[in-house]
């Protein structure tokens, strides 16, 4: 009996995951658009570092199994001009994989409008977190999808349609 309970929860989820309605997000304060599978939430959260205060906002949106984000921070205006751009990413992805504790499962640079990015993914536990980084002038852009099954970067329908709906509007 519990295995037909099972079966019938996972047919019910399937169904509600191909009712998902997608939905265009503009994010006029951090100058990008983007499709998310809900209306996010919005957080925001400033950090104190020595070169100044780092301004973050979070969007948020979660469907019935995948959580996807993309946090913009916008950094002092000097930060950029005495940090190298490809170093930063390159040292993100480290930060990232070292600080979750995962195990870097593919990375590769990427771009968005002429702007240095990384793809990477990490393995964390049963998770797999997907992340596109780039750096366009002052801010930082960070999408990722957490899932809890490895997929193709390129071949996923939904990491294909959020990833590649990330438009700048600046």
């Amino acid at each position: 009996m519990p295995n037909v309970l099972l079966a019938i929860i996972f047919a019910i989820a399937g169904l509600i995951g191909t009712s998902i309605e997608w939905q265009s997000v503009e994010a006029e304060e951090c100058g990008f658009a983007i499709s998310m599978p809900a209306q996010p939430e919005v957080m925001a959260d400033t950090t104190r570092a020595p070169v100044g205060p780092i301004i973050t906002l979070n969007y948020v949106a979660i469907d019935e199994a995948d959580s996807y984000n993309v946090g913009c921070s916008t950094f002092p205006a000097t930060f950029f001009a005495v940090v190298d751009k490809a170093e930063f990413l390159d040292g993100g992805v480290e930060r990232f994989v070292g600080g979750t504790g995962g195990e870097l499962i593919s990375r590769q640079e990427v771009e968005v409008e002429g702007h240095p990015g990384r793809r990477y993914a990490v393995k964390v536990a049963e998770a797999v977190i997907y992340n596109e980084v780039y750096v366009v002038g002052r801010r930082v852009y960070q999408l990722s999808v957490s899932r809890w099954e490895e997929v193709d970067f390129d071949e996923d329908e939904g990491l294909k349609r959020f990833f590649g709906s990330f438009e700048l509007r600046q």
